[in-house]
């Protein structure tokens, strides 16, 4: 028979499994799978979203557009232009685009930088037919997921993103065609910070054990 291990060395392997199975579940409240679907609508956004149509802040034609909406929660990098001028189209008169109109100078891969974690992001979508784009939906620099769209006509608003995946950045890249494309509209889902005083609750409860522990070792 073997030896059996002391009262105080089993106490505290037991609530050393306590302590971890705390921080366990503080990790599950912080964490999730990346279940990504393209997002084809605005349809799934709750009361919590956040939505850019870039009438919130009056720019001329043309301006280079990075930090202006920062406060918002959205940088832009590289650069893009403000329009206002696609009404035409059908649009709101105010949007975004990765070429400078009347020239061909243009961006072929813009970032949208969230300035906290997001669990889904969606925007207003128009490109020249024929023209092809890789979305990627990066967290901390890492691509989570991607989608390659071909864009079948011209011109009307059409729209492009992904849900039920986090990231803090969507990367829009040429790839075929045409490399100009227009955006409104931008909407995203800001990851809810984790309940502070559940976690603070766990992290007391896991001290707690400890300190129980040491003092019957």
């Amino acid at each position: 028979m073997p030896p059996s291990r002391p009262q105080s060395l089993r106490r505290l392997s037991t609530n050393t499994a306590a302590v971890i199975t705390c921080a366990l579940i503080g990790l599950a409240l912080t964490s999730s799978p990346a279940l990504a679907t393209p997002a084809n609508d605005f349809s799934w956004f709750d009361g919590d979203s956040i939505a850019l149509d870039f009438d919130e802040i009056a720019m001329p034609q043309s301006t280079v557009i990075d930090t202006q909406y920062a406060g918002y929660g959205v940088s832009f990098s590289p650069h893009v232009w403000f329009e206002n001028h696609r009404g035409a189209l059908g649009w709101d008169d105010h949007n975004i685009a990765n070429f400078l109109t009347g020239t061909s100078t243009a961006n072929p891969t813009v970032e949208f930088r969230f300035s906290t974690e997001v669990s889904g992001a969606a925007f207003e979508w128009a490109s020249n037919t024929g023209s092809r784009f890789l979305l990627e939906a990066l967290l901390g620099g890492g691509v989570v997921e991607s989608l390659l769209h071909d864009q079948a006509t011209c011109c009307g608003a059409q729209v492009l993103g992904f849900e039920d995946v986090r990231f803090d950045t969507l990367r829009v890249s040429h790839q075929a065609g045409s490399n100009l494309f227009i955006a409104d509209r931008l909407t995203w889902e800001p990851v809810p910070e984790p309940s502070t005083g559940l976690l603070t609750g766990l992290g007391l409860g896991g001290l707690a054990v400890l300190r129980r522990s040491r003092a019957r070792a």
